[in-house]
């Protein structure tokens, strides 16, 4: 008969600590809404770095990992003194970037400059960090539609190739903030 009671109050304490638990955690405030996600770089973009380029960009995501991806880098204009005169051009942009542990991107791409006659005679780098968030603050809400790039550009005066651009001596160059713009799709109905 004693171990009756002995197994009341033992159930007993147990249902009372449950509900104590139980009473203490549904009193704890929700956690935080998740930060937005924008998907990435993947897409078309428009971006400007003032006064010296302004560019169309294709950023393509890897089709395992959509935390990292290609960039293809189309000039619509670039400021003649960055290239080396008005005669020269620059071939499209060409590179990678891949989501960091900050929740930014690093990207580096690289393009050669040619001369008049069609000649390649130098190798232009360009690296550095984007983020959705202004001034690179994550406190601050995003804004999928626009990208803050912080770069670095640097140089060397001949050109180099895929197997020797991570041993080459690049100079450094300009350093600066530029900015890009989701190109929007316009989805157009079909005729009637």
């Amino acid at each position: 008969m004693k171990k009756k009671p002995n197994l009341t109050i033992l159930l007993s304490a147990i249902m009372m600590i449950s509900l104590i638990c139980g009473t203490a955690l549904a009193k704890q405030p929700a956690p935080p809404p998740p930060a937005p996600v924008c998907g990435g770089l993947t897409g078309t973009w428009h971006g400007t770095e003032p006064g010296d380029m302004i560019w169309l960009a294709l950023h393509t995501s890897d089709s395992l990992d959509p935390a990292k991806g290609e960039m293809l880098m189309n000039w619509t204009w670039i400021n003649p003194n960055l290239i080396g005169g008005a005669d020269n051009s620059l071939t499209p942009g060409h590179g990678a970037w891949q989501l960091n542990d900050d929740g930014m991107y690093d990207f580096t791409w690289y393009a050669y400059v040619i001369d008049s006659f069609g000649t390649p005679f130098a190798t232009l780098r360009v690296s550095g960090v984007a983020s959705f968030n202004p001034e690179f603050d994550l406190a601050i809400p995003v804004d999928c539609t626009k990208v803050w790039i912080y770069y670095e550009f640097a140089g060397v005066n001949s050109v180099v190739g895929v197997g020797e651009l991570d041993s080459a001596a690049f100079y450094p160059g300009p350093i600066g903030l530029a900015y890009q713009s989701r190109v929007p799709m316009v989805v157009t109905p079909l005729p009637q």
